[in-house]
């Protein structure tokens, strides 16, 4: 139990240091910009807001509109939750570019990085194409 209350203490002590520096939010809301984006804007206590389009954010692009409007401002306005969607995120993280999970993040980099286009993976293509392609998958067939 010792290594658990002073991590819960360490906690504490982040958790007043950043209300005393204005580094938690006192509202957040879901609104549609002048682009027709969807865009989590989120408000500090210092009088700073930041906004992210919704669909950059894990567990959010696919819920629907009335879904993603459904949420609380929770840990002392360090964390946002979405219930119905089992959505939780954290706010500094967001700020940081950090948009979910690692796991969530490398798939996205990932996916993001597939739908990219240069030279040389042109010229890649071409190549392989010339030796025939890739090959054909094999399917096994129990007779």
């Amino acid at each position: 139990m010792d290594d658990l209350d002073r991590k819960l203490a360490e906690a504490q002590r982040r958790t007043e240091a950043e209300g005393r520096r204005g580094e938690y939010a006192t509202e957040a809301l879901i609104e549609v910009d002048a682009n027709g984006i969807e865009r989590l804007r989120i408000y500090y206590a210092n009088g700073c807001d930041f906004g992210f389009p919704v669909s950059v954010l894990e567990g959010l692009a696919q819920a629907t509109p009335e879904q993603r409007r459904e949420f609380c401002l929770t840990s002392g306005g360090l964390g946002l939750h979405w219930e119905a969607l089992d959505v939780a995120l954290y706010i500094p993280a967001l700020i940081g570019g950090i948009f979910g999970s690692p796991a969530w993040m490398r798939q996205e980099v990932a996916r993001l990085n597939g739908q990219k286009t240069s030279p040389a993976k042109a010229a890649a293509s071409r190549s392989n194409g010339k030796k025939g392609g890739r090959p054909r998958k094999v399917s096994s067939t129990s007779g």
